[in-house]
């Protein structure tokens, strides 16, 4: 919800009010209150399928890669960590899961 949509609501619930208290019956503007909630609350109900939906990704990744990325991911987001922070923690599991070079016997060096 952004700013303009909250100053549109308050201004046609302000008008609303104005009808209830002069015991006014304009239906067009119980029409257009009734149409801004209507809008909102489809934008409420598309933003939490939405975040179901990436809930789930995430979850399907860390299952699938439990000891990798997948798992870093839903980590770094139960954590509430911003996605600019991401590749800080990318360059950590890199580094760790880096095998380390083959020993090197000595007979090899003379």
């Amino acid at each position: 919800m952004n700013l303009e949509t909250i100053k549109n609501l308050q201004t046609s619930l302000k008008a609303l009010e104005n009808q209830l208290i002069n015991h006014q019956q304009n239906r067009a503007v119980v029409e257009n209150v009734e149409g801004q909630i209507a809008f909102l609350k489809g934008q409420n109900d598309f933003n939490l399928l939405q975040g179901i939906k990436k809930n789930l990704e995430l979850l399907s990744g860390a299952f699938c890669d439990e000891k990798g990325l997948g798992k870093l991911n839903l980590m770094l987001h139960n954590a509430k960590i911003p996605p600019k922070y991401y590749d800080i923690f990318y360059a950590m599991l890199a580094f760790a899961s880096a095998t380390p070079p083959p020993p090197v016997s000595n007979s090899a060096l003379y």
